[in-house]
């Protein structure tokens, strides 16, 4: 019995040194960087704007970063992603399966209009664009469980798996997703102007 209360009594403090050492990290952390160069502002500059004798892989370099942020971003203009709904939540498989049912009716959504951007740098356009993508995950969800009923798949929450037939092609889905595609293009945009490509 002595040896179980010891036990339990080094567990405890093992937990309050983990939560003392947590509450001393700082709430907010910055990282900058700095660099010492002997050459004037104006010889750097030039040296970075220089396109012409840059190497030749550092175009193909910046479409691929370029790329790569834009996938990143339009992802996070998905509800699911916003809400941290992954393909493993259930029914599995049912955030793979709108993607791709995404991808294939997108030319059906495209947007028409825009607004002009919104205002902020690219930092502030990802935290827009993921404060508005999150509230549309319960529409969609619902309208994804109403079809379910609808179509006699019974309860959206009782499938291990998900069945594409339960949903795709729904209006109540097919407008949800017309919402997030068109609001995707539209947030897009923004932060491509807040990048200035120029």
């Amino acid at each position: 019995m002595r040896w179980i209360l010891v036990i339990l009594a080094i567990l405890v403090l093992i937990l309050v040194a983990i939560a003392l050492a947590g509450a001393m990290l700082p709430r907010e952390h910055t990282v900058t960087r700095s660099i010492f160069l002997k050459q004037t502002p104006e010889t750097v500059w030039a040296t970075v704007t220089d396109h012409a004798n840059e190497p030749k892989d550092l175009r193909s370099r910046g479409c691929y970063e370029l790329g790569l942020a834009l996938h990143y971003f339009t992802d996070i203009t998905q509800p699911m992603h916003a809400s941290n709904y992954t393909a493993k939540d259930w029914p599995l498989e049912l955030h793979s399966d709108y993607e791709s049912y995404g991808m294939t009716e997108q030319a059906r959504f495209v947007a028409t209009t825009w607004a002009g951007p919104t205002s902020g740098d690219a930092s502030a356009q990802l935290l827009a664009a993921a404060h508005a993508s999150k509230p549309r995950w319960p529409t969609l969800k619902t309208a994804i469980t109403n079809a379910y009923a609808a179509r006699g798949c019974g309860k959206f929450s009782s499938y291990w798996t998900d069945h594409t037939n339960c949903w795709e092609g729904d209006a109540s889905v097919d407008a949800q997703l017309g919402v997030e595609l068109v609001a995707s293009q539209q947030a897009t945009a923004s932060y491509l102007f807040a990048i200035d490509l120029r």
